[in-house]
C-alpha cells in the first residue's frame, strides 16, 4: 500500500522479510529488516506509523506489543485490519472459516488451495474485532469500512 505515497516524503518500511520492489527502490524510502514488536527507534521517531492488514499476521500473544510499539514510535498513526465479523474472510476467500476450530481450518488447507493460501501453505491468521482494536489501541478512535452496512475493516486512528 505504501506504494501509493508520494515519492517526496521521508519513508521507513520494516519487515521480517523485506520484498525487493519498484517503491522501495525510490531514493525517499528505506527498507529495513526487522521485528515490529521490537522496533529499534525512539519514542515519537515518526510523524505517522501506518499499517495496513498485517497485525492480524501477527500472532495473537504479540499483537499487544505490535501495537504498543506502534503507540510508541509515532505521533499519529494509522492501522487497518480486516474486521473478524465480516462474514468472508479475506484470506481464505470462504464465509464464516475464521470461526472455524484451527484444526479444521488446517485439515482444509492440506486439501484445497483456498483464497490466497496455497494448498499446503499454512498461516496462522488472527483477525481482530472491534473490542480488541479498542483495548490495542486504547488512545485511537476505531472507524470502520463499510459494505453493505458490514463492518469489512477495522481502522484505529490517533491524529
Amino acid at each position: 500500500a505504501l506504494e501509493r505515497f508520494n515519492a517526496i516524503n521521508p519513508i521507513v518500511a520494516v519487515d521480517l522479510n523485506p520484498i525487493t520492489s519498484e517503491w522501495l527502490a525510490q531514493p525517499n524510502v528505506t527498507a529495513m529488516q526487522g521485528d515490529a514488536t521490537k522496533l529499534p527507534f525512539s519514542d515519537r521517531e515518526f510523524d505517522v506509523a501506518f499499517s495496513n492488514s498485517v497485525i492480524e499476521h501477527v500472532p495473537r500473544a504479540l499483537q499487544p506489543a505490535f501495537a504498543s510499539e506502534i503507540r510508541r514510535v509515532a505521533s499519529k498513526y494509522f492501522v487497518q485490519t480486516p474486521n473478524r465479523h465480516f462474514p468472508i474472510e479475506p484470506h481464505y476467500q470462504l464465509p464464516l472459516i475464521q470461526f472455524l476450530p484451527e484444526k479444521i481450518r488446517r485439515a482444509l488447507n492440506q486439501r484445497f488451495s483456498l483464497g490466497w493460501q496455497e494448498k499446503g501453505h499454512w498461516e496462522q491468521i488472527d483477525l481482530l474485532s472491534s473490542n480488541d482494536m479498542r483495548r490495542l489501541f486504547p488512545d485511537a478512535e476505531i472507524h470502520r469500512e463499510r459494505v453493505l452496512g458490514l463492518t469489512k475493516s477495522l481502522i484505529a486512528v490517533r491524529r
